[in-house]
């Protein structure tokens, strides 16, 4: 029987991979205000991006519905408030890499594996892909690719750690609970 790593050496591997992915520039300024457009433009039919959202990750990933309430309505609110959140942050990296780190705790916490991490990028994509139709052009897809992958680094960390069952979910960042994210009217 393998004993757990002490949370502490768990902390400060986790604040390693955040530091380094705060410091690692990943989208343009005309990615991210590329991304934050179409997000604003999202954001009145976001149920309807949400519903679709899950409907896909559910088809490529069915073991991840056990996850989940049998309702979705309050998890199709909080998919569109944690992107907002991220949206929101692209351009301050600690306060998006506290919200990404955070997240993946949460996730991890919950049974997430990484083929479900990379289920959920797909059925984001393809999600976007389906409300935007031919808005969804080559440039706005790499800009939302991008976005996606800057989420990456801290996440495969975590999770490996996570699914080695190697981890104690360490306390929410203190950025994270500082920022102000929009309503869920």
């Amino acid at each position: 029987m393998r004993l757990p790593t002490p949370l502490p050496t768990i902390l400060r591997l986790v604040e390693w991979v955040d530091s380094f992915c705060i410091r690692t520039p990943v989208m343009t300024a005309d990615q991210i205000e590329l991304v934050r457009k179409s997000f604003d433009g999202l954001w009145p039919v976001r149920r309807k991006l949400a519903e679709l959202f899950y409907s896909r990750f559910f088809k490529l990933a069915p073991e991840a519905r056990r996850l989940f309430p049998d309702s979705m309505e309050k998890q199709n609110l909080k998919l569109m408030d944690a992107l907002a959140a991220m949206v929101g942050a692209l351009d301050r990296r600690e306060i998006f890499q506290s919200v990404i780190s955070h997240s993946a705790r949460q996730h991890a916490q919950f049974g997430a594996t990484p083929s479900q991490f990379v289920a959920f990028g797909e059925a984001l994509m393809w999600g976007l892909q389906q409300q935007f139709g031919p808005a969804f052009t080559p440039e706005l897809r790499e800009a939302w690719k991008t976005q996606s992958r800057a989420r990456w680094p801290a996440r495969e960390v975590i999770e490996r750690m996570c699914a080695s069952q190697q981890v104690a979910i360490a306390p929410k960042p203190r950025l994270a609970r500082r920022l102000v994210m929009r309503p869920s009217t």
